[in-house]
């Protein structure tokens, strides 16, 4: 039987570690208008120490990880490699959409830290259900602004005009000097709050198994031994 977690209260701590984190980065991106290096940094890095961890676990049990063979050592390589496979996902898918110049580079480390946690298979959904996210709050805020009158004051320069490398430049240090004054730079959507309610999705449909919160599927189900009958 294929698990992703090797015990439940294992599932439960890495759930709860990697939503703080996300949820964290999120209400800062939203206050401070930028994601810090500490909180994306400490979530990679804790990704990778929990899948070794995993991986180890799994391979004492006797479970394959992802690629290698069931084993304590090999258990522990292959969950760092699960683990590095996601990051390398997301920081590519990411990276295309920051030079399409549709996301920040905060998002970048973000999205390439969270992955780093789901692994390639489920970064690919994660990026599929923020695009939808992003598309239904970004659409529900654009008709908003227009009923209210404010659209083009939170529309960012660059969607007005066509700016130089240097109008951009000097728009960074009017934001900067805008939030150590005190005042909010108007924007209209931050990615990193889609994207944490994207992972809270994608978790609600793959993880209630792996928690104990529902049955096991037949195929993982134990298969019952009918009693043995005397001739």
């Amino acid at each position: 039987m294929h698990r992703f977690f090797p015990a439940v209260w294992f599932g439960w701590l890495w759930l709860a570690l990697l939503l703080v984190l996300v949820f964290a980065a999120a209400y800062v991106d939203l206050r401070r208008y930028v994601i810090p290096k500490v909180l994306t940094l400490g979530l990679w890095v804790l990704g990778m120490v929990l899948h070794t961890l995993r991986g180890a676990w799994l391979g004492w049990q006797g479970n394959s990880v992802w690629l290698l063979p069931p084993g304590v050592l090999l258990g522990a390589v292959d969950g760092l490699l699960f683990a590095l496979a996601g990051f390398v996902t997301g920081f590519g898918l990411f990276f295309a959409l920051w030079l399409l110049r549709t996301c920040g580079g905060g998002d970048v480390k973000l999205f390439s830290a969270i992955a780093t946690w789901t692994g390639p298979i489920s970064a690919l959904w994660l990026l599929g259900l923020s695009i939808v996210v992003v598309t239904v709050l970004a659409t529900t805020k654009a008709i908003f602004l227009m009923l209210t009158g404010q659209m083009r004051q939170a529309l960012p320069a660059e969607s007005r005009t066509e700016p130089s490398r240097r109008q951009n430049r000097d728009r960074e240090l009017s934001v900067q000097e805008m939030l150590q004054r005190g005042q909010k730079p108007k924007r209209l959507l931050s990615f990193s709050l889609p994207l944490a309610v994207s992972l809270v999705l994608l978790l609600a449909w793959k993880c209630p198994r792996e928690l104990g919160l529902a049955p096991p599927s037949p195929a993982h189900s134990p298969v019952p031994v009918e009693p043995s009958r005397s001739p």
